[in-house]
């Protein structure tokens, strides 16, 4: 007997570099609510994990969503704690820069001023964790 593909439910772990930006974006939000600043041990535990060039990349990523910012970005969804939207449109924006620059964009149109700066930013992070 098949499993009735309407009523299964597949879940896909996210891949290692996508599981590294989610974990740091984390820090970096969690980090900011407790009013410390997450600048100086971020990078060097994504550094540990993925390089000084991807910890240099987030960190630039990471200043231009605090310089640009449309409003402040959640990272957990308030009812299960999962991934939030505004955290999967980064993680998916930094996963397509290479490829689609122009869906990046949209997918962060909602969260910051400029799209194109940020995107462009993800694309470089993109590159220095693979």
């Amino acid at each position: 007997m098949r499993p009735d593909p309407v009523t299964t439910t597949r879940t896909i772990a996210p891949a290692p570099a996508e599981r590294l930006l989610i974990a740091s974006f984390r820090d970096w939000a969690f980090a900011r609510e407790a009013g410390r600043s997450p600048h100086d041990a971020m990078p060097a535990g994504l550094a540990a994990h993925a390089g000084s060039a991807a910890a240099a990349c987030f960190f630039a990523l990471v200043r231009a969503l605090e310089a640009i910012s449309l409003r402040p970005l959640e990272v957990a969804c308030r009812h299960c704690g999962g991934a939030s939207t505004d955290l999967q449109r980064l993680v998916v924006a930094c996963g397509v820069a290479p490829v689609n620059p122009r869906l990046g964009e949209q997918l962060l149109a909602p969260l910051v001023s400029d799209p194109r700066f940020v995107v462009r930013l993800g694309r470089g992070l993109n590159l220095a964790l693979t």
